[in-house]
């Protein structure tokens, strides 16, 4: 009988087998790849630099976190082209029209607290801007609590996403 003279047993290489399978499978579905992680107002404020980046935020932004006073106290001038401390226009949403958010944010059960925009002649307003994706692979921004935002603008407004 052939099968009784084989170096190795006939399940080795079904287990083999498997494992490169499971392995396949684990890569495929995203769980091996790493997200990127949001500590302070400066790595939320970052986001921006990778629009279809994987992202989880690790501990709530209230006001008494790092870059609270740079990112949400202060605010981006468009005019300057800069971030300028206590000029109030507050937070510059991630995405635009031109750009937008295509990624994934993971709230993580977080809590972003007292996120402030003051732009009244601005549009898409809020923590994202603009969120896009196609059908089959939509942006995903999932698992988030902001708690006591305050967005002014002229027109298309959310708190996540405006």
């Amino acid at each position: 009988m052939p099968f009784l003279n084989r170096k190795k047993p006939f399940f080795s290489h079904i287990i083999k087998f498997s494992s490169c399978i499971f392995f396949l499978f684990l890569f495929a579905s995203g769980s091996l790849y790493a997200q990127t992680e949001i500590w302070t107002w400066e790595d939320l404020y970052n986001v921006r630099n990778d629009l279809d980046g994987d992202y989880i935020l690790m501990t709530d932004l209230t006001p008494d976190s790092p870059g609270f006073g740079t990112y949400i106290d202060g605010g981006y001038d468009w005019d300057t082209g800069s971030l300028i401390p206590g000029s109030g226009y507050g937070w510059l949403p991630i995405g635009t029209n031109s750009n937008p958010f295509t990624g994934t944010f993971d709230g993580n059960g977080k809590i972003i607290e007292d996120l402030y925009i003051f732009r009244e002649t601005t549009d898409y307003l809020g923590l994202f801007g603009v969120i896009s994706g196609l059908l089959e692979d939509p942006a995903v921004v999932k698992n988030l609590t902001l708690l006591k935002p305050w967005i002014y603008g002229a027109n298309y407004m959310g708190a996540i996403v405006g």
